[in-house]
């Protein structure tokens, strides 16, 4: 027979002794938990638009703190870790894609939860790593130290952690990248998009690999900082070959950058360029009564240099979809029918096809020399979830029934990867609709031995005035360093400009260091209607650079090297172990 537990001799009931037992533990949760929402929002702030991004090598040390020094006992470690992961990890996808809200709000919740998940597992493994015993712990001998061994184990061992933590990091941002078609901006090594001398490295290791060497190295600074503080208390103090080692990577990681950025080449194929931005705002593109008008915006503004022989581009760029209706629709068929008998030039603009026999619609970028008998069309291959397809639709109904009617019919996804042609200059157009400009795993498909630009056409104008547009702009960066190829990108709004093969937003060859982006002179603001002609110098031969031959090979291979972290993380824990004597 089931009652009620016993009074304690207090005459305390048992609900009461519960809630007291519980004041403690939220009581000793609240200190962690506090340090684990600080790292995220310290991690958002290296950020667009905030982009301090010299946070991005000390936003891990509070989390690593409330991991390593907050909760000695390794039973339930694996769940501490990954509450408070999950948490900073919330934090930090929570305010740095707050711009999802301007397509939807519940959205702007859901994606942070799910991708919480993966720093969530991160710390959950991380926090059962055993760290190197403090310098003056009682596993050291008394007094003074006879060897040298005490000081160079601590070096080892706080190598040991950082490299496994690191390698844990890099091996779930690789994961978000490709997971369920991924979802990988912002991965840590982004923050610094602007640091040139730091991310050349790219061309070999991808961005993820760089993300390891953030980690690893911010690992390293807070271990040694610690040790520091720790040895500064006695007066005894010990070398730290692990900062040095930390150092001299970082150095190394530097001068490789510079050696790359002075590396000059005299072999370039100028292509000049025309993009046009009309900054179309989202409640009007789509509205039939517009139409006509956002046709004649786009033939007049093109006009003003197609027109003018001396001023006359090789290849005009619109954004995504930038025509309303199919790809044959007699009204699009007239202006670029007019547009391009005015001149010897070509004009890359998106468009989207409807085959409505076959039941097929495609998210293209169109390419027309002398009218549309002389096209090429590249379809979309990578779709973007909830965007452009629903996931799961006629597999899993309760979903479709949920989020149907949001997306009543899916793109089709192309295949090709066959780049574009110019036949005057002789260039190939690697092109990447929307979001593809961010996958290097897509990008190094196209790449081929003759002079390559990647295109990137795309339409942020969905988030409106946000840091959607800029963080876009750093993730597709990365793609010109990863595969030594410069880029054009055509924005409905946001950010239109073009970028070297070295990362640069300014060209090499221009002694005025212009910035080459569509914006407003005075703010500064990249929310406008206007156009850039500008020229970008094309590698006549490009490298084939180690990324674009073995891809995130670098990601696999630390992944491969955590593992012994994440059997650690798998092995049953005994109740009552402490971490020191695990």
């Amino acid at each position: 027979m089931s009652g009620t537990p016993p009074p304690d001799e207090a005459g305390r009931p048992a609900s009461a002794r519960s809630n007291q037992s519980l004041r403690p533990l939220a009581l000793r949760l609240a200190g962690p938990a506090t340090a684990a929402a600080a790292s995220g929002l310290l991690l958002a702030l290296a950020y667009p638009p905030f982009s301090l991004d010299g946070l991005i090598w000390v936003w891990a040390f509070p989390l690593l703190y409330a991991l390593w020094f907050t909760w000695p006992q390794l039973e339930r470690r694996r769940l501490y870790g990954f509450g408070l992961g999950y948490l900073a990890g919330f934090v930090f996808f929570l305010v740095t894609f707050s711009w999802i809200r301007q397509v939807s709000i519940l959205g702007s919740f859901l994606l942070p939860a799910y991708l919480a998940l993966f720093p969530a597992l991160w710390a959950s493994i991380a926090a059962n790593l055993t760290l190197p015993p403090d310098p003056e712990s009682k596993s050291f001998p008394s007094g003074p130290v006879p060897t040298r061994l005490p000081w160079f184990s601590q070096s080892l061992g706080a190598l040991r952690v950082a490299f496994l933590t690191a390698a844990v990091w890099t091996a779930l941002e690789w994961l978000r990248g490709w997971l369920f078609t991924g979802f990988g901006w912002n991965g840590l090594a982004v923050a610094l998009y602007r640091k040139l001398a730091v991310i050349q490295a790219a061309d070999l290791v991808g961005v993820t690999g760089l993300s390891f060497i953030v980690l690893f190295v911010g690992t390293i600074f807070f271990l040694t900082a610690r040790r520091i503080l720790l040895e500064a208390r006695t007066g005894r103090f010990y070398p730290h070959l692990e900062f040095f080692a930390a150092m001299a990577l970082l150095c190394a990681l530097i001068l490789y950058g510079i050696t790359r950025l002075t590396n000059t080449r005299a072999d370039f194929v100028d292509l000049r360029l025309l993009l046009v931005q009309l900054n179309i705002p989202q409640a009007i593109k789509w509205d039939p009564q517009f139409e006509s008008e956002i046709l004649a915006l786009y033939e007049d503004f093109t006009r003003l240099y197609v027109d003018q022989e001396e001023l006359r581009p090789d290849l005009v760029l619109w954004p995504e979809t930038a025509l309303p209706n199919d790809l044959d629709h007699p009204d699009n068929v007239a202006v670029i029918e007019r547009l391009t008998a005015s001149g010897d030039f070509n004009l890359l603009f998106g468009i989207q096809e409807f085959d409505f026999a076959n039941r097929t619609a495609y998210n293209s970028a169109a390419l027309a020399g002398s009218g549309l008998d002389d096209v090429q069309v590249y379809r979309k291959i990578h779709l973007v979830p909830f965007g452009e397809f629903l996931p799961f639709r006629g597999r899993f109904p309760p979903f479709e029934w949920v989020a149907g009617h949001l997306i009543p019919s899916d793109f089709n996804s192309g295949s090709s990867t066959e780049p574009l042609y110019l036949s005057q200059p002789r260039v190939e157009l690697i092109p990447l609709i929307c979001f593809e400009d961010t996958l290097g795993r897509l990008a190094r498909r196209f790449v081929r031995p003759a002079p390559q630009l990647l295109v990137n056409l795309t339409n942020d104008g969905w988030f409106g005035e946000s840091a959607a547009s800029e963080q876009h702009m750093a993730n597709s960066l990365f793609r010109c360093i990863e595969l030594r190829r410069p880029m054009a990108r055509a924005a409905n709004t946001g950010v239109s400009c073009v970028i070297d093969a070295d990362g640069s937003l300014a060209g090499r060859g221009d002694p005025t260091r212009f910035l080459r982006i569509v914006r407003d002179i005075e703010s500064g603001s990249t929310f406008v209607r206007g156009c850039l002609p500008a020229t970008v110098r094309i590698p006549a031969v490009p490298a084939f650079t180690l990324f674009a031959r073995w891809g995130d090979w670098f990601a696999a291979v630390v992944s491969l090297a955590g593992l012994p972290a994440v059997f650690r993380w798998l092995r049953p824990q005994r109740p009552g172990t402490s971490a020191a004597a695990a």
